[in-house]
């Protein structure tokens, strides 16, 4: 359960619960290193035979990239430190991931990990909101309703892991030994739905979707699978209703009108970069996209992209489903700043600090999309070795599709794992940051994918 730990204590470092934030901030680190301690003896105890297929070497490509930008990179130590640390979670995955192709029992406690951290932190959510709902609800505006954020920091904090692990919940439900398991199972994943759904999470509703169902039709067939694909449609149907249910505020201040809100945890915690350290806003640009919001005022500019005249009144941004919540504007500038530097990047680890937030309904320090950030950190090469795992991966998934359906192996739930994670990965800035929660789940899931298949066709 080494696993469950870490993500639990991932989650802990990025919670809107003070006394969580205190202990997960510096205990996820020592978790991460307790992971790799542990990858390595079940691989060296189990004497389990090392395999570098294509998927492996492209992670391990990329996590190189990554600390060799360091030399280029504007902010070298955050670059290192943030390199470093990818590394060695793409190495504990790496490991962990060829252990369980070589065992499925061990595959299955794996993702059965992976479920139960998700789990119980939704049950802590609803532990929060019943303690304390004002922490554990973002207020409404009047353009978005009440969201739920539970344990995490934001509303879109612990979904991004619920969107991973619910194909995993699907896979142990659809192959349990039992049916008490399988009802433990599945009720576990409309738990997680309905916290997705609660957050008001987009992203993590349309990651979690087609993983879900992909699970489906490699787990099942015959009746169970039309059952299984329409009860899954049905859920998710009635979830995606459930998150237009909340009811906008009338009173409270217009999106984009303030700065966003700061969670106690956040206002505890200074700034790393003091504005007296900087010498020009042009050095703020280049080195600190949040100390620039905080010295120009990019947040309250009446010139900020998007914003309307001050001559006019204020406009309600209403967020729908659909909706791009200003996140089209914000790769726009992403993609128009990545191609400065359009080859190697500004370095590994620095998007949330040479990308600046001046789009009027756009409040976040990234540009909220994997692929763009990783153009901007690591340049055309290093989304390329990501767009070529990707490719791999899709690669490993039909050419053992036939296996995998025959034998309903732990690599169905990798190949859930790893759409989820690409999907969600067009909305979110996740993939390459060891902090996110999500991140460790779906490395392991897209390279036990990998590592399942090539096992399979070796035999």
């Amino acid at each position: 359960m080494t696993l469950a730990a870490v993500m639990i204590l991932i989650a802990s470092g990025s919670s809107v619960v003070g006394f969580a934030h205190r202990v997960g901030q510096p205990g996820r680190w020592v978790a991460l290193a307790a992971l790799l301690a542990v990858s390595i003896a079940l691989v060296v105890v189990r004497r389990v035979p090392l395999r570098m297929p294509p998927v492996v070497i492209a992670a391990a490509a990329l996590a190189g990239i990554g600390i060799v930008s360091t030399g280029w990179s504007v902010l070298p130590g955050i670059t290192l430190q943030r390199a470093v640390s990818f590394a060695v979670l793409l190495l504990a995955a790496a490991l962990l991931s060829t252990a369980a192709a070589a065992d499925a029992t061990l595959a299955r406690r794996l993702i059965g990990a992976i479920a139960v951290a998700a789990g119980l932190l939704a049950l802590a959510g609803i532990v929060v909101y019943l303690a304390r709902s004002s922490l554990a609800m973002q207020s409404a505006t009047p353009g978005t309703g009440g969201r739920l954020r539970g344990f995490g920091e934001n509303p879109n904090t612990l979904p991004m892991l619920y969107a991973v692990a619910l194909p995993s919940l699907a896979w142990l439900g659809f192959t349990a030994f039992s049916w008490r398991g399988r009802l433990l199972w599945l009720a576990t994943a409309l738990l997680l739905l309905g916290s997705i759904s609660a957050s008001g999470s987009r992203g993590a509703m349309i990651g979690a979707l087609p993983a879900t169902l992909l699970v489906a039709v490699l787990s099942l067939r015959g009746r169970l699978l039309l059952v299984a694909f329409a009860a899954t449609v049905a859920a998710f149907a009635i979830a995606v209703g459930g998150t237009t249910v909340a009811v906008p505020s009338s009173s409270a201040p217009v999106a984009g009108s303030q700065a966003p809100a700061v969670s106690l945890t956040q206002a505890a915690v200074p700034d790393p970069v003091v504005a007296t350290a900087i010498p020009s806003p042009a050095a703020i640009l280049l080195t600190d996209g949040h100390a620039a919001d905080r010295i120009l005022d990019l947040e309250n500019d009446p010139n900020e992209i998007g914003r309307p005249r001050i001559s006019r009144p204020l406009v309600e941004f209403h967020r729908t489903m659909f909706g791009s919540s200003g996140r089209a504007q914000a790769w726009d500038g992403g993609l128009r700043q990545s191609l400065q530097r359009p080859l190697l990047g500004y370095g590994f680890g620095t998007e949330d600090q040479v990308f600046i937030d001046h789009y009027y309904v756009f409040e976040s320090g990234r540009i909220e999309n994997s692929y763009l950030g990783l153009w901007l950190q690591v340049g055309a090469v290093g989304l390329a070795l990501f767009l070529l795992l990707l490719a791999l991966l899709a690669l490993h998934l039909l050419r053992g599709w036939r296996s995998l359906r025959s034998v309903r192996g732990v690599g169905v739930a990798g190949a859930g794992i790893a759409l989820s994670g690409a999907v969600m990965a067009l909305p979110q800035s996740y993939v390459y940051s060891v902090g996110n929660v999500a991140t460790a789940a779906f490395w392991i899931g897209a390279l036990l994918l990998g590592l399942t298949v090539l096992r399979k066709d070796a035999a």
